[in-house]
């Protein structure tokens, strides 16, 4: 009886939830997103390549938090065909995993043009530029959808209670191993070893104009912020 109770309990506070936080989250996260993005499309930064990082980064994020939290503000309403189609429950959460891993790899990639652009090393600094940045987020792209999470289109379905999930314990594993290699493990090590490093390329570093100092240091910061 008491477990029937707390599980009744539980839904009402999920529902109540998803009914009013979604709205603000999804309003605020896309202010953020936008201003992200107008800040770094700016002319005298978007030449930059931690710049074209910060973007891709923001609109990663974009797809990312629609593809999160309308869904569960939709069911409120039975107006969530994720949980009502099968190959759409598997999208969304095929869409909803690489787009949060690839969001984390842009601010690692900035991380790593940081490091680059400020060392006293002229070859490290060469492999700081907008035409390389292109190529590694293509690749990364690439990489993403096609190798890490290809098995949601087998592990996720819509079970006899019309939830979105995963069929079987060892789906969750795969995913989740994948998500904490990828996502929540590796890559905040790499950002905070690789900052480190970069506070020590900009102390010793005077190779380069005032003007150009300020302007780096200011995406420094903001990348710190990210990380």
């Amino acid at each position: 009886m008491a477990t029937n109770t707390t599980s009744v309990y539980l839904d009402f506070i999920t529902r109540e939830l998803n009914r009013y936080i979604p709205l603000p989250a999804l309003i605020l996260g896309t202010i953020g997103n936008l201003l992200n993005i107008m800040v770094f499309s700016r002319s005298s930064v978007r030449k930059n390549p931690c710049s074209l990082y910060f973007i891709s980064g923001s609109i990663a994020n974009f797809f990312s938090l629609y593809i999160g939290l309308i869904t569960p503000f939709l069911a409120l309403y039975n107006l969530d065909f994720t949980q009502q189609i099968n190959i759409l429950c598997k999208i969304r959460f095929y869409l909803r995993f690489n787009t949060i891993t690839l969001s984390t790899w842009y601010i690692l990639f900035a991380s790593i043009d940081r490091f680059l652009s400020t060392s006293m090393n002229v070859r490290y600094r060469s492999w700081s530029s907008i035409h390389i940045a292109k190529r590694i987020i293509i690749l990364a792209s690439i990489i993403c959808f096609i190798f890490l999470y290809t098995q949601v289109f087998y592990c996720y379905s819509i079970n006899q209670k019309n939830v979105c999930t995963y069929s079987s314990n060892i789906c969750k594993l795969s995913v989740d191993i994948v998500l904490l290699i990828c996502n929540s493990g590796i890559p905040p090590i790499l950002m905070v070893l690789i900052s480190i490093l970069t506070i020590k390329n900009v102390k010793h570093s005077n190779q380069i104009n005032s003007h150009q100092r300020r302007r780096d240091r200011q995406i420094t910061r903001i990348l710190f912020i990210q990380v």
